[in-house]
């Protein structure tokens, strides 16, 4: 049987990264209408770097107003990582999709919930039907979830019966899904973690 991880994974919605804005671009788009050469900004970047890693090898917080708050964490292995906080303002700023000029994977995806994943999961993938996890009540067995069809509203409830069906969940088994090892760079709600969290 099919995890609701992995439905979610083939249908949600993507940014489409098409590229990585290199050193130089930024350099080049930071002089544009300044005072300010492309040879000196690259440069103000690279010494930006540096100085960074040398506060937080202190034990220092850096805050970049506009960007974000840099903070130097140790973890229990004895490994040192560095969460990086975004600005407010920033985040604001890239929270909202209608807002975002790039391009988006499966956009009609967006704000589609777990039971409409799990029935289009189930209507491509007939011998392999996704199993939901319990619901957050927190209680353990299993919990029935509702699917009703959403072609025409139902003229009664024995006709709205008729139309759903019932689908049988099972618990969640062990912390799969709740976090993510290796190398990288790792988000916890508003915080980036540069490795293993």
């Amino acid at each position: 049987m099919a995890t609701l991880i992995q439905a979610v994974s083939a249908y949600r919605p993507r940014v489409t990264t098409n590229r990585v804005v290199d050193l130089d671009e930024l350099a080049a788009r930071l002089a544009r209408g300044s005072l300010v050469t492309p040879s000196i900004a690259r440069m103000v970047l690279s010494d930006l770097a540096d100085e960074l890693m040398y506060f937080l090898r202190t034990g220092a917080s850096v805050r970049l107003p506009g960007i974000g708050v840099f903070r130097p964490e140790l973890r229990i292995d004895g490994e040192m990582h560095t969460v990086i906080r975004m600005d407010p303002k920033l985040r604001r700023n890239l929270a909202h999709v209608n807002d975002f000029v790039g391009e988006v994977e499966g956009r009609e995806a967006i704000g589609v919930d777990v039971v409409a994943i799990k029935a289009r999961w189930d209507a491509e993938h007939p011998d392999d039907p996704v199993v939901l996890p319990v619901g957050r009540g927190g209680r353990a067995g299993s919990q029935p979830v509702t699917v009703v069809e959403a072609s025409a509203p139902a003229t009664s409830v024995a006709q709205s019966e008729a139309e759903s069906k019932s689908i049988e969940s099972e618990p969640v088994r062990g912390g799969a899904g709740r976090g993510r090892s290796g190398g990288g760079v790792a988000v916890a709600g508003d915080e980036v973690s540069d490795g293993e969290g």
